[in-house]
């Protein structure tokens, strides 16, 4: 039978690396275990674009990243794995 105990846990950011959507995690009820660079979960980008004779206009759009000292809330794959992802930030 598989283990699925500590699946979800709750830590705080510690690193982020940007151009890399990835951050590592301080689990500090988990004897202050960090974790290995972790995904950061995204919403789909969207945008529109208006064209207008005459008008050049640069369309751009920024990922979310939590910053460090974030509480997080991250999910990790069942079975003996360090590969995880970050749900998001808790209020």
């Amino acid at each position: 039978m598989r283990d699925y105990t500590n699946l979800v846990r709750v830590g705080v950011v510690s690193a982020v690396k940007q151009d890399e959507l990835t951050v590592r995690v301080h689990f500090p009820q988990f004897d202050n275990m960090v974790s290995d660079w972790l995904k950061v979960l995204q919403h789909p980008s969207s945008y529109s674009v208006s064209l207008y004779e005459n008008h050049n206009h640069t369309v751009s759009y920024r990922y979310w990243m939590p910053k460090v000292n974030d509480l997080v809330l991250v999910a990790y794959t069942p079975g003996f794995s360090v590969d995880g992802y970050v749900l998001g930030v808790i209020p």
